[in-house]
């Protein structure tokens, strides 16, 4: 569900977040494995277009995997009964 305008989604924006030494030492040393010489601002934003995607695959999964609910109580009948 989108609730932001249009125009709203398709302006830049600069967010700030605080990361803790644990997690800096984390983002770079993720950073690091990938051989990449990408920066800390494009490695977050990397993982955040991904984790979108990706959560946006497992909405869809969920929806297509919707569990039988079995019959409804007024389909009910004795010729069905386990």
């Amino acid at each position: 569900m989108r609730t932001m305008s249009e125009n709203a989604q398709k302006q830049d924006a600069a967010v700030e977040v605080q990361f803790s030494g644990d997690e800096t030492a984390e983002l770079d040393a993720w950073i690091a494995e990938r051989n990449d010489t990408m920066t800390r601002g494009d490695a977050i934003k990397l993982m955040v277009r991904r984790a979108i995607e990706i959560d946006r695959e497992w909405e869809s999964a969920k929806r297509a995997a919707l569990p039988d609910e079995g019959l409804r109580p007024d389909e009910l009948t004795a010729e069905n009964d386990g």
